[in-house]
């Protein structure tokens, strides 16, 4: 099959399984780059980790594509915001990989490849492989990606120990942006089957204690 960059690096691969990550119709693999100016990478105990892009092998490339964005959407699930999406503007488009010499030579004549790295994204790309087997989790991990996308703020700006508390917005357009957020980041869980359904006649608690009922069956969906 054909291979794809992603512009996706990572140094902490050493702490992660061994690629390939097999998806369905799309494989993961992580190699070092060959470049003019090395990356650099980690040291963890007395070895050093160059980085290594992450690498899609797929059919085509609208495949690669959407195995691309679903990496990054569970990059933003496990940063718990679209931090890192804010400075590349979303998901970094794919574009084939030229078997030449070496892997690292740029798709276009001086052209730098692109480089976007952060913690866990051998664990991203775990998950992503996973969530591809069903088309239900894909379409609800899409729900929460758009949720982030519209508001976001990094965990440690919900920390009063860092940060003060972030005020209410005087705009309307701020409102409608989080009440959107919301309404898609609760889509997600209704996706997934995940939402307490509960009733005044059966409700999710009695007696201050779970109704086993409604508990069964938020652990069975």
């Amino acid at each position: 099959m054909p291979r794809f960059h992603t512009g996706l690096h990572t140094s902490d691969w050493h702490s992660y399984p061994d690629t390939p990550y097999k998806a369905k119709g799309w494989i993961i693999s992580f190699e070092e780059q060959a470049t003019e100016f090395p990356r650099g990478g980690e040291y963890s105990g007395d070895r050093f980790y160059p980085y290594k892009e992450v690498i899609i092998s797929a059919r085509d490339q609208v495949i690669a594509q959407r195995a691309a964005n679903t990496i990054y959407n569970v990059r933003n699930l496990l940063q718990g915001s679209n931090l890192f999406g804010m400075f590349s503007s979303g998901p970094q488009s794919v574009s084939p990989v030229m078997l030449v010499e070496s892997l690292g030579t740029p798709r276009e004549p001086g052209e730098t490849p692109a480089f976007n790295s952060s913690p866990n994204i051998p664990l991203a790309c775990l998950i992503a492989a996973r969530v591809s087997r069903k088309l239900r989790f894909v379409y609800a991990l899409a729900r929460l990606a758009i949720s982030v996308e519209l508001m976001s703020v990094p965990t440690i700006e919900l920390d009063p120990t860092h940060s003060p508390n972030i005020p209410k917005s005087v705009f309307p357009e701020a409102h409608i942006r989080m009440t959107t957020a919301i309404t898609s980041a609760y889509s997600c869980i209704e996706e997934l089957g995940l939402e307490i359904r509960a009733s005044q006649k059966n409700p999710s608690r009695i007696n201050g204690a779970w109704n086993p009922v409604i508990k069964n069956e938020l652990e069975q969906g």
